[in-house]
């Protein structure tokens, strides 16, 4: 079996695996200790943030009380609770515990980032840092057009302690087919900023998206229902 044969029927596990079990599983933390009160119960729907400029908050989960000081904790996504800690109603807690857990149905351009990590190549954040995409390839890539990156190109500005560093691109030559911050946006030591695409895996791309088009709405009916 070829390597683009050996791609293929990952994808092909990967996709089937999403068909049948198409949630993900967001656990809610609370930000802060304080006395918790619940807004919502196991079973319940909740919505994310919305509107044109993300200014309506999504729904009201739970509460916090810390020295008459009120924290309101909403939803960062939409979804159903899945599981919450009802016992702890009431009750003194600490930061960073775990009180519930949104399960959330994944849309078709989730899935469509998810796969495509299996064949693009990421290029990671060198810190925690901003980072902006320099403009020459912000330029071209507003053009709508393929843009290409071979190791060793000046790609991204690293934005650290008020001083300003361009990064050099290191990794296999391709085309910037994904892009996974906004410019200006903190990202974290490690997670991936750019996702490139090597020539000879376009046409593979442009299959897998195709197909999750078509497949994916139908597939989806019986976990809506």
């Amino acid at each position: 079996m070829d390597m683009q044969q050996d791609i293929e029927v990952n994808l092909e596990e990967l996709l089937m695996k999403y068909r049948e079990n198409p949630f993900e599983e967001i656990p809610v933390l609370t930000p802060h200790t304080g006395l918790i009160n619940f807004k919502v119960k196991k079973g319940d729907d909740v919505k994310g943030v919305e509107g044109q400029w993300n200014h309506i908050p999504g729904t009201l989960l739970f509460i916090i009380d810390r020295e008459k000081n009120t924290k309101k904790i909403t939803s960062p996504t939409k979804g159903k609770i899945s599981a919450i800690k009802t016992n702890l109603e009431g009750s003194f807690i600490e930061a960073g515990e775990q009180v519930m857990i949104i399960k959330k149905l994944l849309e078709k351009k989730e899935v469509i980032e998810r796969v495509l990590t299996t064949v693009l190549h990421p290029f990671n954040a060198k810190d925690d840092a901003r980072y902006y995409m320099i403009p020459e390839l912000t330029n071209k890539m507003e053009s709508g057009k393929n843009v290409a990156i071979n190791n060793g190109d000046e790609a991204i500005i690293m934005s650290l302690m008020k001083r300003d560093t361009i990064i050099k691109y290191e990794g296999v030559s391709g085309v910037i087919y994904s892009v996974y911050f906004g410019q200006g946006e903190l990202v974290e030591k490690g997670k991936p900023l750019l996702g490139i695409c090597p020539m000879e895996k376009l046409s593979l791309i442009e299959k897998i998206i195709e197909r999750i088009n078509l497949e994916w709405d139908n597939a989806l009916v019986c976990h809506r229902a």
